[in-house]
């Protein structure tokens, strides 16, 4: 595309970001890869066009607000490349048919010290007095009043130290508020804390460290409120975190399945700057796919000093990878290495292509008002394929600590049923249809909850064997698990139910060497490992060639 590059220096800048990205210039993740690769075929789209002169003003005027802090503290701000690329997408694209911005949706996924704080703070004051929205309301959020300050109080303070600023536009300038009377527009720093968010109407809302959110009606009461406005936007800015069932990885796998053109979302963009699947966080040249400030607001010697921390105590790999490679992981030291984890996804498997192949099964029925599975193992050679059926009431649905139970409902990753508790005729009616198009070669199960089912089962000709959840049967069936994972002998269909349980499980070894499952918190579910370890167990079994699975009936092991 052709354009006056002195007139749009920073445009232009931004322009060559993307240039450099594709190109392979610069290194990346195959998520920044890909929102460029967007970048470039949107320029073609007949849907919106880039306006050069609203992009350049909004590059412009926002970094004339000083740095606060450092070296450079009072001096304008530089953004690099991919700052100057987020704000040329969110400002530049605009709708043909309505004149309005395109994006309303910003999400950004960036590493500790990589100038978070300075990409959003300007911002609230643009879109407070330079976005011609007349009583704008702008909000800094988070979920702790404190935190919610962070990009405030930078705001405020670059705002205090800009004169010329303050003089032509009439800001007043006020601890816990700025004011733009001329627009009566106003900023203010919120949390999910405050006495109320009822009744707002904004028009910019910036999120800051969306990872901590501990459900997602924050972001969607916001999500709400800013519908009476024309050109909003809800600015959602984070580090990677631990919890994969809130609204911060929600948002990251959404971006991902537009940016993948799984399906279309003309209002979101996003930058998430992680390490590859592949990537060995220890090799240097994939450390800017995760820190694009490398280089300038952090060195490569912090970044030794962390990678060496995670190398030197393995109880802290997983927060330096949460956060300074935005790898999701769980805050303690996770059993399975769910990088490894990942890999073994493949989103194309399909349990009707096993349909008369042979299979074992693990059956975790817990109790009545709690997750419930039916875990299936098949191999082929040396590959073991992973399929389940999760079941859960609507009551725990509806009401359960897990946002993120009904979405994975409507993407079918759990079955909702009705009521407050499990229905076992449901559960008993799927798996014997599921025994009759599959090759059962067993069923293990827990005795504790699930015996009257076995007992039903076992009078339609269906194998059951009981399983005891004690160390000893336990032990063998986890430690293969690991290894199958880590040597990606194992197929997955990339479910983020099942991601999620196998994330939460830490293990406990005993004396001699024995490991058993355990969760890292009351409200974090594993049961899906559960079932998965009963089910390899039977292939270990067979592979063994223990007698106890020559016997009919329900055995014991």
């Amino acid at each position: 595309m052709n354009f006056d590059i002195e007139k749009y220096k920073f445009t232009a800048q931004a322009f060559q970001y993307a240039e450099d990205i594709t190109s392979g210039e610069i290194a990346s993740c195959w998520q920044v890869m890909a929102s460029c690769k967007r970048f470039k075929r949107d320029l073609e789209d007949e849907r919106f066009y880039f306006d050069f002169d609203k992009a350049e003003r909004a590059l412009r005027l926002i970094q004339k607000f000083p740095h606060i802090k450092g070296p450079l503290a009072n001096k304008p701000m530089v953004f690099e490349g991919w700052q100057l690329f987020i704000y040329a997408n969110a400002f530049g694209f605009i709708w043909k048919h309505t004149g309005y911005r395109r994006f309303t949706k910003i999400f950004v996924l960036c590493s500790r010290k990589n100038g978070k704080t300075a990409l959003s703070s300007g911002l609230g004051l643009y879109m407070m007095t330079l976005d011609r929205e007349e009583g704008a309301e702008v909000y800094s959020l988070a979920s702790k009043k404190d935190q919610a300050r962070i990009v405030f109080d930078s705001a405020r303070e670059q705002s205090s130290r800009s004169e010329k600023f303050l003089k032509k536009t009439g800001l007043k300038v006020y601890r816990h508020h700025i004011e733009h009377p001329k627009t009566a527009s106003v900023y203010k720093p919120l949390a999910s804390d405050s006495n109320s968010l009822d009744g707002l109407g904004p028009s910019c809302v910036i999120f800051d460290e969306v990872h901590s959110f501990k459900d997602r009606n924050l972001y969607g009461v916001m999500e709400t409120a800013v519908g009476a406005r024309t050109q909003p936007f809800l600015w959602a800015i984070s580090t990677s975190g631990f919890d994969t069932t809130g609204i911060c990885y929600e948002l990251q796998v959404d971006l991902e399945k537009v940016l993948k053109r799984e399906y279309d979302d003309e209002s979101q963009f996003g930058m998430v700057y992680t390490i590859d699947p592949d990537d060995d966080f220890r090799d240097k040249s994939c450390w800017i796919k995760a820190n694009p400030n490398l280089g300038v607001s952090l060195t490569e010697e912090y970044i030794q000093g962390m990678v060496d921390k995670a190398v030197r105590q393995p109880g802290n790999k997983n927060n330096v990878l949460t956060k300074h490679f935005n790898v999701w992981c769980n805050a303690s030291e996770n059993l399975f290495d769910m990088i490894k984890f990942d890999k073994c996804a493949d989103t194309t498997l399909d349990i009707k292509d096993f349909y008369n192949e042979r299979a074992y099964v693990g059956i975790d029925l817990a109790s009545k008002v709690d997750l419930t599975c039916f875990f299936y193992i098949f191999k082929r050679d040396d590959i073991y394929y992973f399929f389940e059926r999760s079941y859960l009431p609507e009551d725990a649905i509806e009401n359960g600590a897990n946002q993120s139970y009904g979405s994975w409902v409507e993407e079918g990753h759990l079955i909702k049923t009705p009521g407050e508790a499990i229905n076992y005729d449901q559960l008993e009616g799927d798996f014997v249809e599921s025994s009759r198009k599959i090759k059962i070669n067993d069923s293990h199960f827990d005795p504790w909850s699930a015996t009257q089912f076995a007992q039903n089962m076992s009078k339609k000709n269906i194998d059951m064997t009981e399983f005891r959840m004690t160390t000893a049967n336990v032990s063998e069936p986890l430690k293969m698990l690991d290894a199958l994972i880590r040597e990606r002998k194992v197929r997955h269909n990339g479910s983020p139910l099942l991601r999620w349980c196998f994330s939460n499980v830490v293990s406990k070894e005993d004396h001699n060497g024995n490991i058993y499952f355990r969760k890292t918190h009351e409200k974090f579910k594993i049961d899906l490992v559960v079932a998965a370890t009963m089910a390899l167990a039977g292939w270990i079994g067979e592979e063994q060639n223990e007698s106890v699975y020559e016997t009919r009936g329900i055995r014991v092991l």
